[in-house]
């Protein structure tokens, strides 16, 4: 097994190799890039820090376990059988771990920093596809991010009717009631000592417009929110990115709203005439939804089959408009259909990333070196959809 990751995965890396405490650490490195492995006792662990790695041989050595943490035994007991494998990861710690890749807010996709505690999950392998079935434990009185869906019901992700088939990245959220959903992510930030960052922002807001307008998104906020990033079809991505949340009443919406948004533009598809929408502040978006949601500040938006889709780009969203009319979707899409049908039905949180779609917004994502190791094995990984 060693032999194939230093031969298959890091072809290329300079390897260097030390005996400790009866383990042997492999260590491969690439210009900034670095890795440590050890397979001991059956267990095979990894970081990129070695002195970690050697703390954890020493923990397979001694008498203390995992299993005496009431939150990893939790997460540990919901282990699946027949399956190929299983993981255990402790969130904040490879979150901590994933930032040696990833640029500082990249901007596309925000890590919560809080996001569960241990996590589980049972891995299956088949022909044509690898599939992990998991578990995260969360606690009432901390403010992760998973505790947002707190009681929240699982829905369908409608939208998938309206977006593009060129989509290349989507994180889309689904509840069963966006107030409470609200209501606990102002919770989150409280726990986090972030909630004084975001009156300071909303207070901007108020200042900016005269009004407050977090009703106007909050009320009519439906069961879906997110962000979507289209295959870069222009200089960057972020021109390609649309968030949407689907609207209790559209034409409300645009009522209540057109107090601080004005109509620059409209156009016809298929003899419907479409409207083009702009709100006059840039952090709109951020304040209610959350950082991620930064990455759309000129908030070009036109209503879709009951979603309100926002863009930094009148080009884009046009695209958008006449594709989903044509019937250009993602829903429609065969590989995404056969791909879909891994999937469960509902969700609260949907992630989906389409590698091979998908070059421009990995350089957006990982630093110069981790970018560039996927550059080099660019032809292996657009093997994925």
């Amino acid at each position: 097994f060693i032999n194939h990751l230093n031969i298959s995965i890091f072809n290329g890396f300079n390897l260097a190799q030390k005996q400790f405490d009866q383990a042997i650490i492999y260590t491969q490195q690439k210009g900034k890039a670095k890795f440590s492995y050890s397979l001991y006792k059956d267990v095979l662990s990894f970081s990129t820090n070695a002195i970690l790695l050697e703390d954890a041989i020493k923990q397979l050595n001694s008498e203390a376990s995992l299993l005496n943490n009431k939150d990893f035994v939790k997460a540990y007991e919901t282990k699946g059988k027949g399956n190929d494998g299983n993981f255990y990861v402790n969130s904040e710690g490879f979150l901590a771990m994933l930032s040696d890749f990833f640029k500082p807010n990249n901007g596309l996709f925000q890590t919560p920093k809080n996001f569960s505690s241990w996590a589980a999950f049972d891995l299956f392998l088949k022909p044509n596809n690898l599939m992990l079935n998991g578990f995260f434990n969360t606690e009432d009185s901390t403010g992760l991010f998973l505790n947002r869906f707190r009681s929240q019901k699982p829905q369908s992700q409608e939208i998938l009717n309206v977006l593009p088939k060129n989509t290349a990245f989507i994180t889309s959220y689904g509840v069963s009631s966006f107030k409470s959903y609200y209501k606990a992510y102002l919770t989150e930030l409280d726990l986090t000592n972030q909630k004084f960052d975001y009156d300071k922002q909303l207070q901007a807001l108020q200042d900016s417009i005269g009004i407050l307008p977090v009703e106007a998104l909050t009320e009519f906020t439906e069961n879906e929110f997110g962000l979507a990033v289209l295959e870069p079809l222009l200089s960057s991505p972020q021109k390609n990115a649309l968030a949407y949340f689907k609207s209790v009443n559209p034409e409300a919406f645009l009522k209540q709203i057109s107090v601080f948004a004005n109509k620059v533009d409209s156009f016809e598809v298929e003899d419907e005439q479409l409207g083009i929408f702009k709100i006059k502040n840039p952090n709109l978006l951020k304040v209610i939804y959350g950082d991620a949601f930064g990455i759309i500040n000129e908030n070009f938006f036109l209503t879709l089959n009951g979603y309100q889709i926002f863009s930094n780009n009148l080009t884009v969203l046009k695209d958008v408009a006449i594709k989903y009319y044509q019937g250009n979707t993602l829903a429609k899409d065969i590989s995404f259909n056969a791909f879909q049908e891994n999937l469960g039905s509902e969700s609260n949180w949907f992630l989906y990333f389409n590698l091979a779609r998908s070059a421009k917004l990995v350089s957006e994502f990982f630093n110069d070196d981790a970018d560039q190791f996927l550059k080099e094995n660019d032809a292996f990984f657009k093997q994925f959809e």
